[in-house]
């Protein structure tokens, strides 16, 4: 069982993948959960998470970095979904939101994501795409509605566990159809940058800082550095 991360590039080509899609400022922290559900049922996935793990449990998942990192993490999510798409599946899980406060701009974000891969399976049914909700995510009628027609036969599962299994079941079917047709790899869209080892721990520690789910706000008050406090304070 392996977990990726933002940011960090892996092509991945020995296992299937499943991209964990749907909101995560905002809502529950769905994405370990969905991740523990993947490990019980099929161990063999790879799952790739735009949400950070920080416990301790899930720290043995994580793939070894490399030195090689998209500039962004939007340019991760689309490398990484186009190549769940490909070899594995999109997971979209849309639940009810833990609170009101900006949920309108994250509805419009992805119900515009969700739509262009309905879209994308409109067009080529075999791409790797399921959807679930509990029920209470905004606006989900239209959505049903909008899936019904972009994805006729398709369900819209309403448990966590129910859009796992089918994600599980798809991703399979996807990857056995990416290796007879030969494992096309699927190409960043941006140029890739190097860190050195001491750049790459000081950008994780401020991308932990700012996307903890543990802070309300999803973002981090930092302290300056001492050093350069005292450089601040002496040149002033």
């Amino acid at each position: 069982m392996i977990l990726l991360e933002p940011r960090s590039y892996h092509q991945v080509s020995g296992a299937p993948v499943i991209f964990l899609a749907g909101p995560i400022h905002g809502a529950p922290a769905w994405q370990p959960a969905a991740f523990d559900m993947i490990r019980e049922i099929a161990g063999d996935i790879v799952v790739a998470s735009p949400r950070r793990f920080h416990s301790v449990e899930h720290y043995r998942f994580k793939q070894p970095d490399t030195l090689r990192y998209f500039p962004r993490q939007r340019p991760w999510e689309r490398y990484l979904m186009d190549l769940a798409g490909r070899q594995g599946c999109v997971l979209f899980w849309l639940p009810r939101p833990r609170r009101a406060t900006g949920w309108n701009g994250l509805r419009r974000d992805k119900r515009f994501e969700l739509g262009m891969w309905a879209a994308r399976y409109s067009a080529n049914p075999g791409l790797g795409l399921c959807v679930g909700t509990d029920g209470g995510f905004p606006t989900i009628h239209t959505i049903a509605w909008d899936l019904e027609h972009e994805m006729p036969g398709r369900t819209l599962h309403r448990t966590l566990e129910a859009t796992v299994r089918e994600a599980i079941a798809i991703a399979r079917g996807s990857f056995a159809s990416w290796v007879t047709a030969g494992s096309p790899a699927v190409e960043p869209e941006c140029v890739l940058e190097e860190q050195s080892h001491e750049e790459l721990l000081l950008a994780k520690g401020l991308a932990r800082l700012a996307d903890n789910p543990m802070n309300e706000h999803g973002t981090a008050t930092h302290r300056p550095h001492p050093l350069r406090a005292a450089a601040g304070t002496n040149g002033s």
